[in-house]
This record gives C-alpha cells, sequence and structure tokens, in this order.
C-alpha cells in the first residue's frame, strides 16, 4: 500500500461528504456539459444558469502525453484564465506541477512537488496569492501512516500553522485523525466500504471556540447506471441540513443527469439539475 501525502488525511471520507452537495460546486445550478476526446486532447463545454439567472460559460481543453505529463487551459465568459502543467515522468515517485490564473490583469499560480517512495511521502508547496510555502511529511507502514505538515508565510517566517495527523486504512476501512495546532481544531473522520455498491462515512469537528459539527454521508449504486447519495449536518447549537443527490448516466447518446436537492432547518431550501452529454 501506498504511503498518502499528509494533503490526502481523510481525503475519501470528505469526498463522500462534499461531492454533489455543497453550494460552491455549482450542485444548485442548473448546468449543462459538452465533452469530446481525440489523440490525446480533451476538450470540456460547459454553460451553467446560476442563482442570478445570468449563463456563464467555460471551455476547458486538456493534453495528456505519456512521455511528459498533462496541461490544461480554461477560459470563462468571466474572463478568467487557467492553466495547468503536470510532469509525472522526470523520475519514478515524483510529479512536479503548476498552475495559474489570469484575472482582471491579476496573476495568482501555485508550484507543487511531490516525492512518494514507501514508506516515505513528502511534498512542497509555494502559493503566490498567499504567499506561503507548505512542507508535509509522512511515514507509513502496515496500513498505518503518521505525518504533519507546517504552513510557512514567506513575508513573516515565524508566522508558522503547524499540523498533525494519523491516519488507518485496510482497504474498506479508513479512519483519520488530524489537529490543526495553532486553531485548536481536531477532524475526525471514518469512511467505510460495506460492500461494492454501499459506502459510508462520517465527520466530527471539534474545535476551542466550541464550533462542534457532525456529518454523515452514504452512497449507493442501485445499478450500473444509478447512484444515489444522502447527507445530513448537525451543528452544536441544534442546526441542520439535509442533502440528497441522484445521478443517471442513459445509454446511446451519452447523457449524464444529476439531480441536487438541500434543505435546512432554517426553511431554506434549493434545487438543481446538471446534464452532460458526449465523450463522458
Amino acid at each position: 500500500m501506498a504511503t498518502p501525502t499528509f494533503g490526502t488525511f481523510g481525503k475519501t471520507a470528505n469526498n463522500l461528504l462534499n461531492q454533489k452537495f455543497e453550494e460552491p460546486k455549482d450542485d444548485f445550478r442548473n448546468q449543462a456539459s459538452i465533452k469530446t476526446q481525440s489523440n490525446g486532447f480533451v476538450i470540456t463545454s460547459t454553460a451553467v444558469n446560476a442563482d442570478d439567472n445570468k449563463v456563464n460559460a467555460k471551455v476547458n481543453v486538456k493534453y495528456s502525453d505519456k512521455s511528459f505529463g498533462e496541461g490544461t487551459i480554461e477560459y470563462n465568459t468571466a474572463a478568467k484564465i487557467k492553466s495547468t502543467l503536470k510532469l509525472s515522468k522526470l523520475q519514478p515517485g515524483l510529479v512536479v506541477s503548476g498552475d495559474c490564473e489570469l484575472a482582471q490583469s491579476k496573476l495568482n499560480g501555485k508550484v507543487t512537488a511531490e516525492y512518494i517512495q514507501s514508506p516515505i511521502a513528502a511534498t512542497t508547496e509555494y502559493i503566490s496569492a498567499k504567499n506561503t510555502i507548505q512542507q508535509t511529511l509522512v511515514y507509513g507502514s502496515d496500513g498505518i501512516s503518521v505525518g504533519g505538515s507546517v504552513i510557512a508565510n514567506v513575508a513573516d517566517p515565524s508566522d508558522l500553522k503547524p499540523h498533525v495527523g494519523v491516519q488507518y486504512e485496510d482497504g474498506n476501512l479508513i479512519g483519520t485523525l488530524t489537529h490543526d495546532i495553532k486553531a485548536q481544531l481536531y477532524q475526525l473522520t471514518i469512511f467505510h466500504r460495506v460492500n461494492p455498491e454501499f459506502q459510508i462515512a462520517s465527520k466530527f469537528l471539534n474545535d476551542a471556540k466550541g464550533g462542534n459539527s457532525l456529518a454523515l454521508g452514504i452512497q449507493y449504486k442501485l445499478n450500473a447506471s444509478t447512484v444515489v447519495k444522502g447527507k445530513t449536518v448537525v451543528l452544536n447549537d441544534g442546526q441542520h441540513a439535509y442533502y440528497g443527490y441522484i445521478q443517471h448516466r442513459m445509454g446511446q447518446p451519452n447523457v449524464n443527469v444529476g439531480i441536487s436537492t438541500q434543505y435546512k432547518s432554517d426553511k431554506t431550501s434549493k434545487f438543481g439539475i446538471n446534464l452532460e452529454f458526449g465523450d463522458i
């Protein structure tokens, strides 16, 4: 079993709890996408009707090559240009990548170097917008991984944000405990793949300010074409929210349909439809 990087601690549980639920990810906006691919290129065109009834669009072009890695460039109607370059063939275990975004004449980016050769996994990342450098290191053996990370402000090296964590994985069960030392925040996540069709996840947050929360999520694959997800979130002040998502993939022509619902204890609710066409 490959040693995970610190940034992926708890990722499996968080993916089940977050994907197709959180508002910032367009899941409660009506959306249509068309995707096609040829000779290493994948082109995706997407149109989104947001809450303000404005239609936004973007085009993403991705190119993959076995000799170096992959690169992407994306342009949207908000006049943002994003590009990425991932070099994964430099030497075994080493991946170097760069991302940049140009918006309103302002350029932001990050550079990441990742090295994984069991039992060690290490990463270094620089983010220009925050002017920070993050260094992580993990040691793993027999399904148990222990590690940590330190985020340093380049302008003020004494401003450090340390994190530590431990993760256990046996294939179908993954348990993770992380601690943000400066913020005094603990996060416990548990993921369990009951069988190939049924998965469950939970996340408990505890911080020194009393901002506790509990999230429970499930995913069930009804058949080869249909997946159902559900999630509930409970805060320590009694507030709660329920989320539901169903995705159905049709045959020829390739059509992917997703329906999202959300209900919160303050009586607010949302509904959205996502359609994808093409080589999906």
